[in-house]
């Protein structure tokens, strides 16, 4: 006779956190015939290997006499940037989307998604577009965006890929 095992009779872990594989954030381009923001057309960028988001923001020194000698710090302008890299995929519309934004100075529309429906869009100038062809590696894309202004964030965000 066989044993029959029941996921629900094993014991909940408190307060379990979670991690996230990096495959899980996806970066995406909103270009189609009838974009906008109102009506995204995700299109999602192939290929990718990473795409870290970096916001930063400049260091206005506020130091005083009565600082006691210590270096006091406001916030000054945010930015924000990803810089995405990509294994190269032949014939993929999105990298020539990217590449013709490049050349001809059109900021892009862009959705930072998880799997877990958290979202971050914002429109960015694309600041850098390289390929790399080693002779005994993959060849790769790199694409450099610069933010134009704050971006936004969502949670709650359906899969983009399923076209909703």
């Amino acid at each position: 006779m066989a044993v029959e095992i029941n996921k629900s009779n094993f014991p909940a872990m408190p307060n379990p956190s979670k991690t996230m594989a990096g495959n899980a954030l996806l970066l995406f381009i909103n270009y189609g015939d009838g974009a906008s923001t109102e009506n995204p057309k995700w299109k999602l960028l192939g290929g990718q290997r990473n795409s870290p988001l970096s916001m930063t923001a400049d260091e206005i020194d506020s130091s005083d006499n009565a600082s006691d000698g210590w270096g006091e710090t406001l916030q000054g302008p945010k930015s924000w940037s990803i810089d995405q890299e990509s294994v190269y995929k032949v014939n993929d519309e999105s990298v020539e989307i990217v590449k013709y934004a490049f050349l001809n100075n059109i900021p892009l529309h862009i959705m930072r998604w998880d799997k877990e429906g958290n979202a971050m869009t914002g429109f960015a100038t694309v600041t850098e577009f390289s390929d790399d062809n080693p002779h005994d590696d993959v060849a790769s894309v790199t694409i450099s965006l610069q933010g134009k202004g704050a971006p936004e964030f969502k949670t709650g965000v359906a899969d983009p890929r399923l076209g909703a």
